[in-house]
């Protein structure tokens, strides 16, 4: 149901709607056409300023307001005032949900409704046809930007938690980007509003106290024209008309209901501008006129709800009256002059000025940070600036230094390098040192055994892609599969569908393993019945530049643990993980292989995984490389059997039993070893829950690794 706004702040006390029984009957019959929708409006939502000397500050200032409307005196025409803009777009993705051209679009709706060049203007009735003002007010996309760099107007943030946005987290959204308010209108336009809002701004008096505050917020679902949500309601741009109003100084047309019914009060009460008609309460849809709600003495007028001011659809509004222009120009002369002054409009460029250019920043990204000896890495200039020069240097590389703003680098030899980009325009330089930035990777000989336990970041030479920056894998504390740490990609607070993150394996050496099985452990928990998100694995023989999928679940496929966890992120208990395992004999004698997680959000629920292992039977490929042998006896055997294991030097060793499905039944944690014959115990409760079967005993040590086959048959 639509939400109503029982109690107003305008910055001062707080008042509650109180005008008579047939006035509220009257208002109630008005607004009960749209009872489903968006709320137009969260501006008087917000709260004032917390400084206390704000309050009176508030005061004198509208009393000056109103005493110049009395003498005249507010009243100036004839001087256009051009407003500098900044719309900070905040995106989920690198990609454009907003393109330039609906920014543009939206500038030029508010040029034309307030200046009254809108086509809808005919419309207006022929009661308030003698008032409709032209405000003299232009908007001007910035051409400068704060420091002094060219700009389009349009500043583009990808910033996932802050693109679906309410008016909590109003904190969050300004401190993370803002341009100077005094200099640009900054308009913040979200992907979306939370509470169904489309919209809020901060009044002028609020600018002395909190700057950091100032600036009108637009849901993008509704921002510029044709594009609104419903598209017969809120498409034509009208949202961003009400609240730059708001920014303005105007208050609603229904504040404070049938308040200011005559001369004498219409200048201190309602929404103070003597020319719109009080109005019972919010209108919504597109109300027939004529309609009046409130009696005005000595001249009674129908109801203005064609003014942008009050909660219409956006087909329904079109003008602004001449009291509010006089309104907006008393503040804009009085809270906001600086921003529509010559040396500002020089300074933002909305006087024709071009930036004569910037000091660059050094910037660059890579197509992939961890490649395998051989492979190219593409590395970008992303420099801001911009920069007309470019001197790459390449640690090692081939090669090893560049004068070219893209280059393609190869390394010869295992290890992590250094990448250096300097960029110069005739401004000046700069340069930007990654020290760590390049990691060449060394094939790993198998088995692999990772879980994830003892490290705060991924492994090393694991890695972990964000393509949409919304977030990705990465160590979880919070619950293990028999452990501590697992590794999780927490689709819950990842805001948008189809978010896709990659868990990437060092690489691994297959070229002496005979058969190959992936295992590794999940736990996954939906957050509802239409809302999914799927796990896949991926292989790559090649240090990953071509993969193949290997295996997927999605869905109820993919739960671990029946219901749904719909207001937290889900961590799993000790009894919600599932095993799972892969045949990779296909994969056999590859020497760069790698593994590929990947999560495909459906804006759901956490994905687990622990214990990432890859059992191998060295000893059936190529058993003269075997290093550390492993002799399990009697085998077949329906008792606990003897394990004996030869090292040829002293060291660590590990060792992991698991059944051909990839289910690990026990492990052997790491531990010091002499060079003697050394025997492991499997204990009897574990042995004992076994089901007669084929076993992969899998043994790593400081000497080698090896594996080996060991049956339990039923004693008869």
């Amino acid at each position: 149901m639509q939400r109503f706004l029982v109690v107003l702040n305008k910055g001062r006390s707080v008042k509650k709607l109180q005008h008579c029984l047939f006035c509220s009957l009257l208002a109630w019959v008005a607004l009960s056409q749209p009872l489903l929708g968006q709320e137009r409006c969260g501006t008087m939502e917000l709260n004032p300023p917390s400084t206390p000397e704000w309050a009176g500050y508030d005061a004198d200032r509208r009393s000056g307001y109103q005493a110049a409307m009395s003498m005249g005196n507010g009243k100036v025409a004839g001087n256009e005032r051009v407003i500098p803009v900044v719309v900070h777009l905040i995106q989920e993705t690198p990609l454009h949900e907003i393109s330039d051209a609906r920014v543009q679009s939206q500038i030029d709706v508010l040029n034309a409704d307030f200046r009254r060049l809108n086509a809808d203007t005919a419309l207006i009735p022929l009661e308030f046809q003698g008032i409709a003002a032209n405000t003299e007010i232009r908007f001007c996309l910035a051409r400068i930007d704060p420091n002094g760099c060219p700009t389009t107007g349009i500043n583009r943030v990808v910033a996932p938690a802050l693109a679906t946005h309410g008016i909590g987290d109003e904190q969050a959204l300004k401190s993370f980007v803002q341009w100077d308010p005094h200099k640009y209108l900054n308009i913040w336009v979200p992907v979306n509003l939370k509470d169904n809002l489309l919209g809020y701004a901060t009044f002028p008096t609020w600018l002395p106290w909190a700057p950091q505050n100032d600036g009108v917020v637009v849901n993008g679902n509704n921002f510029g024209v044709g594009f609104g949500t419903p598209a017969s309601s809120y498409n034509l741009g009208r949202t961003a008309t009400h609240e730059v109003g708001h920014w303005f100084g105007l208050y609603h047309t229904f504040e404070a209901g049938c308040a200011g019914l005559n001369p004498q009060s219409c200048m201190s009460s309602g929404d103070e501008v003597c020319d719109t008609p009080p109005t019972g309460g919010p209108v919504f849809g597109c109300p027939l006129y004529p309609r009046n709600t409130c009696t005005e003495t000595p001249t009674d007028h129908n109801d203005q709800t064609m003014n942008y001011m009050d909660y219409t659809d956006d087909r329904c509004m079109y003008m602004f009256s001449a009291g509010q222009k006089d309104r907006m120009l008393y503040f804009l002369d009085n809270e906001r002059a600086q921003i529509w002054s010559a040396t500002n409009l020089t300074a933002t460029g909305c006087d024709g000025t071009v930036s004569p250019g910037c000091l660059p920043v050094a910037s660059f990204t890579a197509s992939v940070p961890n490649v395998c000896v051989g492979a190219a890495i593409q590395f970008q200039d992303n420099s801001f600036g911009p920069a007309t020069a470019w001197e790459w240097t390449f640690q090692a590389g081939n090669p090893a230094t560049s004068t070219l703003p893209n280059q393609a680098v190869t390394w010869a030899q295992p290890g992590t390098y250094a990448v250096t980009l300097r960029v110069s325009n005739v401004i000046g330089a700069d340069t930007l040192v990654q020290n760590t930035f390049v990691t060449i990777a060394a094939a790993n000989p198998s088995p692999v055994m990772e879980g994830f336990e003892g490290v705060s970041t991924l492994p090393v030479e694991w890695y972990a892609t964000d393509a949409d920056q919304q977030g990705t894998w990465a160590i979880s504390t919070a619950a293990g599969s028999q452990s501590q740490q697992s590794v999780v990609a927490d689709n819950f607070d990842f805001s948008a569908h189809g978010t896709q993150d990659d868990l990437v394996s060092h690489v691994i050496d297959l070229s002496t393993v005979g058969m190959p099985w992936l295992s590794f452990d999940r736990a996954y928990k939906r957050r509802g019945s239409f809302i999914i998100d799927s796990l896949q694995v991926l292989v790559s023989t090649n240090c990953g530049d071509t993969w193949q999928k290997v295996w997927q679940k999605w869905g109820s496929g993919l739960m671990t643990v029946g219901g749904y966890a719909t207001t937290s992120t889900f961590v799993p208990t000790a009894g919600q993980w599932r095993s799972d395992s892969v045949d990779l004999q296909a994969f056999a004698g590859a020497s760069q292989l790698r593994l590929m997680f990947r999560s495909i959000g459906g804006n759901s629920q956490a994905i687990y995984l622990d214990n990432i292992n890859i059992s191998t039977l060295v000893g059936a490929a190529r058993p003269d490389l075997a290093t550390v042998q492993v002799r399990v006896y009697p085998n077949p055997s329906h008792e606990i059997p003897a394990i004996l294991v030869q090292m040829e030097n002293s060291g660590w060793l590990e060792a992991r039993l698991c059944d051909l499905q990839g289910r690990c039944i026990y492990d052997w944690p790491r531990h010091r070893v002499s060079a003697r014959e050394n025997s492991m115990i499997i204990p009897s409760d574990i042995w004992g829950n076994m089901p007669s079967g084929l076993y992969m005993l899998n043994v790593a040590s400081a000497s080698g690794v090896a594996g080996v086959k060991l049956v339990k048959i039923t004693d008869h």
